[in-house]
């Protein structure tokens, strides 16, 4: 009777866990659907304003998003950058990071831990340059 009531205890526990992690990934989903309306409407109000993200940022900044979405780490916000072009921010535990699709056509990144020199490297315009780049990111948050 102990074995029946331990087993039913571990599938209660994973239940409870998928539950939460189902939670997880609809927050998760949420916050990209969140996103990709921003950028959307950021496209939709592009305007002849030489600040306005270009077609390079936008469409760069789509395959970061989709990058950031395919290892399941979402910025904490997606706005136009000061220098023209779309940044995706990160600001956690004290610390930042973001990487930039710029209308100059470069893309551009940035990790700080707010009290040592920022990090700062240019990012290749290919799918592996991406993605190198957003889990480097990611690492940054987990301490690695």
């Amino acid at each position: 009777m102990s074995a029946i009531t331990g087993d039913f205890g571990l599938l209660t526990r994973f239940s409870t866990f998928k539950r939460a992690t189902r939670t997880n990934i609809d927050r998760l989903e949420d916050k990209f659907f969140e996103l990709n309306r921003t950028l959307q409407t950021i496209q939709n109000e592009r305007s002849a304003d030489e600040a306005a993200p270009s077609r390079f940022a936008i469409e760069w900044g789509a395959r970061i998003l989709s990058q950031l979405r395919d290892i399941e780490f979402p910025p904490d916000r997606l706005v136009t950058s000061a220098e023209g072009g779309i940044a995706l921010c990160f600001i956690r535990d004290g610390k930042y990071a973001d990487i930039e699709a710029l209308n100059s056509k470069e893309i551009v990144a940035v990790t700080s831990n707010r009290k040592d020199q920022p990090r700062v490297w240019t990012v290749p315009e290919t799918n592996d340059g991406i993605f190198k780049t957003v889990v480097t990111i990611r690492d940054h948050f987990r301490g690695a």
